[in-house]
């Protein structure tokens, strides 16, 4: 800190003060300890600083030091003889130590010195205000640290926040657009063996496996499965039915048991043998077998009876019990 007024220049405007109001241990202290200070500037003290006690009550600090450059203020206290020039009383202690707590009380970090330390041990004295000084400077950088790491810390926890809600977007876009490719080739599958386009044999049919998504991942599914049935169902309508009519004298196909092109309406509920061999083919559109009560749909989820949705549900298989419906990969609907 640049310094702009000598000791003596601070000390010729208060010395009165210095000498009256403590019998010229004040100003010995100034002489003796203060000025030899490494590095305290003359700006950087105050002599008598007014101040309240918890009580409300009128104190006084013998010396402040306190600048820009420290976390506290450091208050100075020299005791000795009262004011009368007698030894101090029980009644002065007491004072002192009402004194002593407020200054803590009101943030100062304070150092007391008597009147002998001052005379005999003033290199003592000056080592402790340098460390004093050195100690509350150096918290000052910490607490200045502490705050920037703090704003660092806010800034890069929200930027590591935002990385993981775009990272999540992304990763539940991938496994949505999985579930609805896995989900739309079945469904495929599905028909154009029902439709005789696909000829493959009952027993060697895999057990279908639910796809494992969250609710929204279904109904994307059930979209995209849809449509692509719908594309595949006017595809084959307008252009592929003619194939399975004009070839009828070749013996190694299956095409005696498909149903005649004039015959195809809407797409029949499939007769074939169930793909897991516990569940068996729906009785109608909406209902399952009396013995066979629980309803798989496409979706991988099977519904019981009573559960909120089970009427409304058109079951792509049937199952006695629940160990059967999950043996063949679905899950229990939770509603």
């Amino acid at each position: 800190m640049a310094t702009t007024m000598t000791w003596d220049e601070w000390i010729r405007p208060r010395q009165k003060d210095l000498k009256d109001d403590s019998h010229g241990h004040e100003l010995d202290f100034v002489e003796k300890v203060l000025r030899k200070v490494i590095g305290l500037s003359p700006e950087s003290v105050t002599h008598q600083v007014a101040f309240k006690d918890v009580q409300g009550g009128n104190r006084r600090i013998d010396f402040v030091i306190a600048d820009a450059t420290m976390a506290r203020q450091i208050a100075i206290e020299v005791d000795g003889l009262n004011k009368t020039g007698e030894p101090t009383t029980h009644r002065d202690n007491d004072n002192r130590n009402s004194r002593q707590n407020a200054l803590t009380a009101a943030g100062y970090t304070l150092v007391r010195y008597t009147n002998n330390q001052v005379n005999n041990k003033a290199n003592d004295l000056i080592a402790e205000i340098e460390n004093a000084i050195a100690k509350e400077r150096a918290e000052l950088l910490r607490l200045e640290r502490l705050s920037s790491d703090t704003a660092h810390g806010v800034a890069s926890k929200v930027a590591v926040d935002t990385a993981v809600v775009h990272a999540a977007t992304r990763v539940a876009g991938a496994e949505a657009a999985r579930v609805g490719e896995a989900v739309a080739t079945e469904a495929t599958k599905r028909y154009l063996e029902e439709k005789g386009h696909l000829a493959t044999p009952a027993a060697s049919r895999p057990a279908t496996v639910a796809p494992k998504s969250s609710s929204n991942g279904g109904v994307i599914a059930a979209v995209i499965a849809v449509a692509v049935v719908v594309i595949l169902i006017i595809a084959i309508s307008s252009g592929g039915g003619g194939g399975g009519s004009s070839g009828g004298g070749g013996g190694s196909n299956n095409n005696d048991s498909q149903p005649n092109s004039s015959e195809v309406t809407d797409p029949p509920i499939s007769s074939t043998p169930s793909i897991n061999p516990d569940g068996v083919a729906p009785a109608s559109y909406q209902s399952c077998p009396s013995d066979y009560p629980l309803k798989g749909n496409q979706t991988g989820i099977y519904h019981s009876p009573g559960q909120q949705y089970y009427d409304q549900t058109s079951p792509q298989q049937c199952f006695a019990t629940p160990e059967d419906a999950e043996r063949a990969g679905y899950r229990a609907s939770k509603v």
